[in-house]
């Protein structure tokens, strides 16, 4: 999947998160990559989300 920027890539995270009811945490969020792992590991919630910036598109 592809998103135009950074930054529409953490809003859909974010709805995702909400629409399911779960938490996250951010990790290695820079300006050119982010990721997003679920905060209830211990419920058996093992996902994980990250986009990084594909050097030959500006997507």
């Amino acid at each position: 999947m592809k998103f135009n920027t950074k930054q529409d890539f953490i809003e859909a995270v974010r709805k995702f998160t909400i629409q399911e009811g779960r938490q996250i945490k951010w990790r290695r969020n820079e300006s050119y990559r982010a990721r997003a792992i679920c905060k209830w590991k211990k419920q058996g919630c093992k996902w994980m989300a990250y986009a990084s910036k594909y050097h030959e598109e500006t997507c």
